[in-house]
C-alpha cells in the first residue's frame, strides 16, 4: 500500500498543472456483518469517517469522467463482557483504491469544460451524476492494539450519485451519496481471540460480505484555472 500511495503522488505530480485534484470525507455507515454475532451486538463497527484523494480526467466527446481515489477509512468498537470483566478494543484502519466512473445522463453529449465550473444551464443538468465505483481494499484489522492483528485484501463495488455545485471557476463541492458492497472479508483467529473454544454463536462467522453506505462532499481544485487567476 505505501508503495502504490507513492506511485499515485509522483503520477499527480508528473501530470503538472493542468490537472485537477479532488479531496473528499465523509461517513461510512456498514450494514450486518457476521463479526458482530460474536458479540452480540447490533451496532458492532457500524459507523467510521472516510477521507480521499483524488485525480480527474474526462472522455473527449461525451461526459464520462473518472476520478481515481486513495482513500482511508477507520471503524473503532469497544466491547465489555460483563461476566469476566474483559474489554475488547476493536479497530479496522482501510486503506482503499477506488476508479470511480462519473456519468452525466442529463448532459451526456455536451462538451463543456465542466465541472470548471461556468455553467449555462440549469444545476440538475450540468451536474448531476452517476457513481461507479469498483475498489480494492486494505483491511488492519486488530483487537486490543496489536495483541490480535490480521490483514485482508478485500474487492469492493459501488454506485451512486453526486450533483457538481461550481463555487468558483476553479473550485467545485460535490455532495454524493454511495453505496458499496464488500466481498468476503476475514478476520482471521476473531472466534480465537474472543476465547471461543466451543460451538459458536449462531449466523458468526471470521468471513463475512456486508453492504456499506457512505455519505460525503469532494471539492475538486481545477489548477490550470487558479493559473489564470495569478495563483501559481
Amino acid at each position: 500500500m505505501k508503495k502504490l500511495s507513492i506511485f499515485f503522488v509522483c503520477s499527480l505530480i508528473s501530470f503538472g498543472l493542468s490537472a485537477q485534484f479532488g479531496i473528499n470525507a465523509g461517513v461510512r455507515q456498514n450494514g450486518d456483518m457476521d463479526w458482530q454475532y460474536f458479540t452480540g451486538q447490533d451496532d458492532f463497527m457500524k459507523t467510521g469517517f472516510k477521507v480521499g484523494l483524488d485525480y480527474w480526467f474526462r472522455l473527449k466527446k461525451v461526459r464520462v469522467e473518472f476520478t481515481p481515489e486513495l482513500n482511508f477509512s477507520q471503524f473503532k468498537q469497544n466491547f465489555d463482557i460483563q461476566i469476566t470483566g474483559e474489554t475488547f478494543k476493536f479497530r479496522n484502519n482501510v486503506y482503499g483504491f477506488h476508479f470511480n466512473t462519473n456519468i452525466y445522463p442529463l448532459n451526456f453529449k455536451d462538451d463543456c469544460n465542466c465541472p470548471t465550473f461556468k455553467k449555462d444551464g440549469q444545476i440538475l443538468d450540468k451536474g448531476f451524476h452517476l457513481i461507479l465505483s469498483p475498489g480494492v481494499n486494505y483491511f488492519d484489522l486488530s483487537i486490543n492494539a496489536d495483541e490480535y492483528k490480521t490483514n485482508d485484501l478485500v474487492f469492493s463495488a459501488g454506485i451512486g450519485a453526486g450533483l457538481d455545485i461550481g463555487l468558483t471557476d476553479y473550485l467545485t463541492l460535490t455532495p454524493m451519496v454511495l453505496y458499496h458492497h464488500y466481498f468476503d472479508a476475514e478476520w482471521e483467529d476473531l472466534d480465537t481471540a474472543l476465547n471461543f473454544t466451543d460451538e459458536l454463536p449462531e449466523n458468526a462467522s471470521t468471513t463475512t460480505s456486508f453492504n456499506q453506505l457512505f455519505f460525503g462532499v469532494r471539492l475538486s481544485i481545477r489548477l490550470d484555472e487558479m493559473n489564470k487567476y495569478g495563483y501559481r
